[in-house]
Parts: structure tokens; sequence; C-alpha cells
């Protein structure tokens, strides 16, 4: 992927690559969010110190990766079948020694993926499950096997028959592939496939429901800060040690994770925008809508070539002001 174009302004450059013009918004309105979070969330200690001990008690030896995000993926199929048609697909899982992405998917065509998962970057046991449900059910794999299918082969479209990382789908894709994390595992579910199921298989106990609780309840509604700080890296507001302090404390990272996504944005450029405020928009559209409503809409996002603006025109933004987002 390349990284952004230095001669043009950042919203110049989104608007050139993405097809939509980003509205960033000043961390600081991000502030009473992350006051609402640290009297919800127990324990002792700054906030971002009790995440980072959280998700440090996660942590999933390197020898056991393989059985947790293979059991994650499995139980993401089994939900995703529940509300999609699955049939005549498959995925092929490799674990390798990545050290820049921790997960990715490869469509092949003819309802074939094959997806990555490092062996090499430090992970825990709840980024697992969500590799699972992003990179495959109900995520990118699904996607994209709706699109070969309705785009491509069933229209005859051979401009879909083609994916490049500046297309201006990418926001969607990114957002759709997010979204399907919680739309598949609402909080409570969560939290008891992971304590029940996952942490077993890490060689885990899970201690803290009450943190993960609070912590997932909180996360949708920071969307738009990991674009700001993006920006900031790109335009040289910020540097590698600023923007990491930044994501630890606006978007709830461990200072490995944030360490890791400064690199993949000096890597990847202006792509971490366009998939933040794509899983924005998504999230703004899906809100105060029913599940299975909210699972009709992710199959018509994924069938159709849907821009940012297109999601904004379905004439689903919730203006209602009493509804609640879906717990990510």
């Amino acid at each position: 992927m390349r990284p952004v174009n230095p001669a043009l302004p950042i919203e110049e450059e989104v608007q050139r690559r993405f097809g939509f013009t980003p509205r960033f918004r000043p961390l600081a309105d991000y502030d009473a969010v992350l006051q609402r979070l640290e009297a919800a969330m127990p324990g002792e200690g700054a906030l971002t110190d009790r995440i980072e001990r959280m998700r440090r008690a996660a942590a999933t030896p390197p020898d056991r990766i393989e059985p947790v995000f293979r059991a994650a993926m499995a139980e993401c199929r089994r939900r995703t079948a529940a509300r999609m048609p699955l049939a005549d697909e498959s995925v092929e899982v490799q674990f390798v020694d990545e050290a820049t992405t921790p997960a990715s998917a490869q469509y092949l065509g003819s309802g074939r993926s094959v997806i990555r998962i490092s062996r090499t970057i430090p992970t825990d046991v709840d980024r697992l499950l969500q590799h699972a449900c992003h990179e495959v059910y109900p995520g990118h794999h699904v996607h994209y096997m709706a699109m070969d299918r309705q785009l491509y082969r069933a229209r005859g479209w051979p401009e879909f028959g083609v994916a490049i990382d500046s297309d201006p789908l990418v926001p969607v894709a990114e957002a759709v592939a997010e979204y399907g994390v919680g739309l598949a595992f609402p909080v409570e579910e969560r939290i008891a496939f992971e304590r029940d199921v996952l942490f077993p298989l890490a060689g885990l106990s899970m201690t803290d429901e009450a943190q993960w609780r609070a912590y997932h309840r909180a996360r949708s509604d920071l969307l738009g800060a990991s674009a700001t700080i993006a920006r900031d890296v790109l335009t040289g507001a910020l540097d590698n040690e600023g923007a990491e302090q930044a994501l630890i404390r606006y978007r709830l990272q461990t200072p490995q994770a944030a360490e890791h996504t400064v690199r993949m944005i000096r890597g990847f450029g202006s792509y971490l925008i366009a998939s933040d405020f794509g899983w924005y928009a998504v999230d703004r559209t899906m809100r105060g809508r029913d599940p299975a409503e909210q699972w009709r809409l992710l199959q018509r996002l994924q069938r159709e070539p849907m821009l940012l603006d297109d999601i904004a025109r379905l004439g689903l933004l919730s203006d209602r002001g009493n509804v609640q987002a879906i717990e990510h």
C-alpha cells in the first residue's frame, strides 16, 4: 500500500484516493468519553494502566494462538451462517512470522480465501476473536465472496474481479469487517464466549469481566480518534512517541499495540484514516436498529458497491436522540 502523497493536503489525498473528504475531530472532543469510561471501569491506577493490565492478563502464548484463533473462527462462522447464506466457500488459515500486520485476508475467487495470522506480533484472546470476525466471518472473506458472486459473476462487472489498495470501496470494506465483530458478538456474549472457551484454550482465566464490559461499551464512542492521530502523524504534527501516547489514551491501546499502529500508519498512509471513518459511518448508520435489521443491512452493504456517501444516503443515519449504539 502506498503512503500518503506529501505534495497534497491530507484531506485532498484522502479524497483522491478513497472518494470522500474527511472531517477530523480534535482529540479533546473524546475526553468526556474517557471520563465516563474511567468512572465505569473498576480497578486501581490510571485508566491506561488498568487497560494495559487487563490486556496483559489476556496475552496469548505464541503456541496457543492457533487453537484460540481456530475456535474463534469456528464460532464466528456458526453465528454468521445463522444470519447469512454460506455455501461453496473455504478458508485456509496460515500462521506466519509477519512483523507488520497482525492479521490479513486475501480473497482468491470462487469463495476461497487465505487468512494470515502473525505469530510474532504480541496478541491477546480478545484480539484473536476480533481478527476471526474481521478477516473471515462476517468480515472480509464473506464480503469479498458476496461481491464476487453478486457483482462480478452475476452481473458481469469486470471491475469487481480485482481489488486495489486505493479502491474507494476500501473504507466500506474495512467498516463492514470491523462492525461485524460487535454484531456477531454483543458485549455479554463476547465476554461469555471468551471466558468459557477462548481463555481456557489459551491456558488463562478471565478474572476482570467488569473491565472488559466497560472497555467494549466505550469503543464505538471513540471512533474517529484514530483518523485524527493518523493525520497528525502523516503531516508531522505528531512524532512516533506522541502518536503512541495518543493511541494509548484515545484508542485504549496497550503500548505495544500503539507502537505497532504507528508503524502501520507510516507504512499504509491514509488507508488507516479511511478505515476509521468507514467504521464511524457504518456505526452511525446502524444505531438504533434491532439486530435482525442490522444483519440485513450488513448484507446489503456487502453485496452492493457502496461508498461512504452512499451509506449516508440510505436514509438510515439515526437522528433519534435516545437510541444506543451497538456494543462493540
